[in-house]
């Protein structure tokens, strides 16, 4: 059975999914953290924890012509249905296929039957469908502080903060 490393990434996720934030207004972000020091050459400076509460290595735009989804890598996670809570899994690994094939981006819960898109699922950790997403590498705890926080809704809007365990 393969380990649990110990890589965590924080992904920056703007919501909702189909909201496109262009790569200027993460370069804005970036600059303006570089200037703060938190950054430096758009890399983790010294300051680093300014961002996330025991700093992290280095950080990326996942920025693709496509949706993301963005979740747990090493552990998984678990899906509910929205409306009656029942455990979907199994038909949301089966839908998620049909997705990335180039089907809808809907699933019809099997217990209850209510109908809805895939990112309203209940997920347990969260995860998150995206158009582009800034990935923080190696963070040292899953803590974004307030500072960072308000930052990315300021440059960024309104966005989801996806923690993945990398294998």
């Amino acid at each position: 059975m393969p380990q649990t490393k110990h890589q965590l990434n924080c992904c920056i996720c703007p919501q909702p999914p189909e909201r496109k934030v262009s790569q200027e207004q993460y370069q804005r972000l970036i600059q303006h953290w570089e200037r703060k020091n938190w950054l430096k050459n758009g890399r983790a400076s010294s300051d680093a924890d300014k961002i996330v509460v025991g700093g992290f290595a280095r950080l990326w735009v996942d920025h693709i012509d496509s949706m993301l989804f963005v979740a747990n890598h090493q552990g998984g996670y678990r899906v509910r249905c929205s409306s009656c809570g029942a455990n979907i899994v199994s038909a949301f690994a089966r839908q998620i296929q049909v997705w990335r094939r180039g089907g809808e981006r809907r699933m019809q819960c099997p217990s209850c039957h209510a109908e809805y898109p895939l990112e309203n699922c209940e997920f347990r950790p969260p995860a998150a469908f995206c158009n582009s997403a800034l990935v923080l590498s190696d963070v040292g705890t899953a803590n974004v502080t307030e500072s960072a926080l308000y930052d990315v809704q300021t440059f960024l809007g309104e966005c989801l903060i996806i923690y993945k365990r990398m294998g």
